[in-house]
């Protein structure tokens, strides 16, 4: 609930359909794999995919997490299976909606570059909940000092899956916002949100108690 209550944080002008199932199956992924139920899992990954191809990237949760905790040979039968189910989703939704308005790939890199040159643009906001409630925008130095610091905060005390995913995803998704994304909509991160909700979790815990103890 409280992802949700913070989603909109994440947009500039307006959101999409498929946004807040995107974190619906991504945390429920996450559920699957820690427990173990793959089969659940491999439903929910395709479904994923289905509402939004960009989560075939799911299996990095899965490598983050079973890295040096599987064999060899497991691993490589879970990627496969990740290639089995989840490519044939993705080529078909890309085969069915070929013909629609609009490009495979449109290129926002030099609007993105001069966006981020721009000092003024660190400190915008935005009133996403309502008229004249003002709210920083994702790349607002507020914002980016509120998300290093919640996932920052003990950070070699942390999940190391949580770590792994975030070292391991986030290069990859500033190069492809930084590509295609909408300047400073860090929506298009929305596929760490689940991650950075934990570390940030973990930290106020952390603070929490170390409060606690402090005062006893």
């Amino acid at each position: 609930i409280l992802i949700m209550l913070l989603y909109p944080l994440s947009f500039v002008g307006s959101g999409n359909l498929y946004d807040f199932l995107e974190i619906l199956f991504l945390v429920i992924a996450l559920i699957c794999l820690i427990r173990n139920l793959w089969v659940s899992y491999y439903i929910v990954f395709a479904l994923a995919i289905l509402n939004k191809e960009s989560n075939i990237l799911l299996g990095i949760y899965f490598i983050a997490m079973y890295f040096k905790v599987y064999s060899v040979k497991k691993l490589g039968v879970h990627t496969l299976i990740h290639a089995v189910v989840g490519l044939p989703v993705f080529f078909a939704i890309r085969i069915l909606f070929s013909d629609n308005p609009g490009g495979q790939f449109w290129s926002h890199l030099d609007r993105n570059i001069e966006f981020l040159t721009q000092i003024k643009n660190y400190f915008l906001f935005n009133d996403v909940y309502a008229y004249m409630i003002a709210t920083p925008r994702g790349y607002n130095i507020w914002t980016m000092f509120l998300l290093i610091v919640s996932v920052g905060y003990s950070w070699y005390k942390k999940p190391l899956f949580a770590r792994r995913i975030l070292i391991i995803s986030y290069p990859l998704l500033f190069l492809l916002c930084l590509m295609m994304g909408n300047k400073d909509e860090i929506r298009n991160f929305s596929f760490l949100f689940p991650v950075i909700y934990l570390l940030g979790l973990d930290s106020v815990l952390r603070m929490y108690s170390a409060e606690f103890k402090l005062k006893k």
